[in-house]
């Protein structure tokens, strides 16, 4: 099979969009979609002080893609390390996003660290994979070596939502871009 944006050999296929893709290119358009989640949101530029928690979810994976696109950042064990005026860089993936939103819908309990970007405290909050899926995750994971951290129990809302194959990318992205343009109606 050819990848569908060179024409080289397939060595990734992303079953979630139906699409075949090669390795470059993949690694292209994930650093693309990452890059336009960040721009979209003005969550953070090339030297700011970024900050990533060591033991954070996916933060290997976060890591290596900031990395990748030439953007600096710090490591660090709590956030209480990062300063005040400091950007804490999370990796929730969209999956994560949309069922937080809808478990915090169900019990009238919506807040701001339900937006791609939000503070907390004096330091500002972002999360550029919100609009990533874990399938393309775990391509990456792939890729560049890295082992799948497990963190805690899967979300059993989302487990449910899986099951009944509700997790679609076109449903996650359609809902989540939606609810973070609408979120103050349900206040």
């Amino acid at each position: 099979m050819k990848c569908r944006v060179c024409g080289k050999e397939t060595t990734i296929k992303i079953k979630s969009y139906n699409l075949a893709i090669c390795e470059n290119c993949f690694l292209k358009r994930l650093w693309g979609r990452v890059g336009e989640t960040i721009r979209r949101y003005s969550m953070f530029g090339r030297k700011e002080g970024v900050y990533i928690l060591r033991e954070g979810k996916n933060a290997q994976v976060l890591a290596g893609i900031l990395g990748d696109m030439n953007y600096e950042f710090n490591i660090v064990e709590r956030v209480e390390s990062v300063p005040e005026g400091g950007i804490l860089v999370l990796g929730k993936l969209l999956e994560d996003e949309v069922t937080d939103a809808i478990w915090r819908i169900l019990n009238w309990e919506i807040s701001e660290d339900l937006a791609p970007v939000y503070t907390q405290g004096n330091i500002k909050v972002v999360k550029p994979l919100c609009l990533i899926i874990e399938e393309e995750i775990s391509h990456y994971r792939s890729i560049k070596g890295i082992t799948e951290e497990r963190g805690g129990e899967e979300n059993w809302l989302k487990e449910k939502l899986r099951e009944r194959k509700l997790l679609s990318a076109g449903f996650l992205l359609a809902f989540y871009k939606s609810f973070v343009k609408e979120k103050d109606k349900f206040k």
